[in-house]
């Protein structure tokens, strides 16, 4: 495969991640909640991936399996996360504050694994958290504590599973990880919706885009970054897919229509090229670690 279509692979990906507002948008007006979303987004590709991974007979051996599954549950948290802010805050704030993970990561590195930092690491970060405060614009009706707080509960969800799985995680196949990962988020979300509630779709519509959601912001992208990221590299690949947020905004604003000021857009252009910096300092990083 050449370069060329790999970076095509993970472009993709990120575009298609990136459009996720518009299928919250289309379940919001169903009986389906998050819960219910999540459910089916996680349950959909573990079943895709668990037949490939019986069909190709990738060992899933016990020990790692149960490593890796506490992952399965920050992701499952990642997506209610995300999900409850865009609903609460807006999407195009809500994938703001979510890219705030690099610098959740970056400090995690440097305070508890002594990581040394380069001085425009740590410019980036004070970019960045700058930018955070000034996105979420407390002047404005979106500004709910509550859409905030989830929104960074999914930041830093997503930021544990990218460390432990750099750090911490044991061996194992990535398709047998991957398989773990979306099985024990389906599982956490179903455990969640116990103490919490759950809508199921009560029609075809809210079928139709509940399956579009698991395929098309779940297992396609999943596949396709499989497939890409191996030829592009880990550096290449986290810069490319920095066009996620870049789509979800674009959408979530002249799509939706959801209101946004100078001071958000401003403050978001800071946080995704901070997160730029960071994410291909990382992965230089880990290259030569």
């Amino acid at each position: 495969m050449s370069y060329t279509l790999g970076a095509l692979m993970v472009l993709t990906a990120a575009i298609l991640f990136g459009l996720q507002p518009i299928y919250g948008a289309k379940l919001a007006v169903t009986a389906i909640d998050v819960n219910g979303m999540m459910l089916i987004r996680f349950a959909v590709p573990a079943l895709l991936i668990g037949l490939w991974v019986w069909t190709r007979r990738i060992s899933l051996p016990l020990k790692p399996c149960l490593n890796h599954a506490c992952m399965g549950i920050a992701f499952g948290f990642t997506g209610i996360g995300y999900y409850e802010a865009g609903y609460q805050i807006g999407f195009s704030l809500a994938v703001i504050l979510f890219y705030s993970f690099p610098v959740i990561i970056a400090l995690y590195s440097a305070l508890i694994i002594r990581i040394p930092m380069h001085r425009v690491q740590w410019l980036a970060i004070a970019v960045a958290s700058s930018g955070l405060l000034l996105a979420i614009d407390i002047n404005t009706e979106s500004a709910s504590i509550s859409g905030i707080g989830w929104a960074l509960l999914s930041a830093s969800c997503y930021a544990f599973l990218l460390t432990y799985k750099t750090y911490y995680a044991s061996p194992l196949n990535e398709w047998a990880s991957l398989f773990v990962l979306t099985l024990t988020a389906t599982v956490t979300v179903a455990v969640y919706a116990l103490f919490t509630g759950l809508q199921m779709p009560d029609s075809g519509y809210a079928w139709q885009w509940s399956l579009t959601l698991a395929m098309l912001a779940g297992t396609v992208p999943i596949a396709l970054i499989m497939r890409g990221s191996p030829i592009t590299g880990a550096s290449d690949s986290a810069t490319y897919c920095l066009i996620e947020p870049i789509v979800a905004i674009g959408v979530s604003v002249a799509l939706l229509g959801e209101a946004w000021s100078l001071q958000t857009i401003v403050g978001g252009a800071l946080v995704i090229g901070a997160a730029g910096v960071l994410v291909r300092k990382r992965s230089a990083q880990a290259q030569f670690s």
